[in-house]
C-alpha cells in the first residue's frame, strides 16, 4: 500500500527483510534507533535489553 501513497508517509516499525526490500526497491529514508526497552527488563548481567525501531518515509527523514 505505501508504494501506492500520493503524498508523504512515515512508517514507525521493527526491522525486516521484506521492508529492506521495499526500501531499496523505492528508494525509501531510513532512520534506525537502538533503545533501551526500560529498567525492569534487564538481563541477568544487569545491562538493560534493547530493541531496534527502524522510521521509513518516502521523503527525507
Amino acid at each position: 500500500m505505501l508504494s501506492q501513497v500520493k503524498g508523504k508517509f512515515l512508517l514507525s516499525n521493527f526491522p525486516s527483510k521484506v521492508l529492506d526490500i521495499f526500501i531499496k526497491e523505492y528508494g525509501w529514508y531510513v532512520k534506525t534507533f537502538n533503545q533501551p526497552l526500560s529498567a525492569s527488563h534487564k538481563s541477568q548481567s544487569g545491562t538493560s535489553k534493547r530493541k531496534t525501531e527502524v522510521l521509513v518515509a518516502n521523503y527525507p527523514i
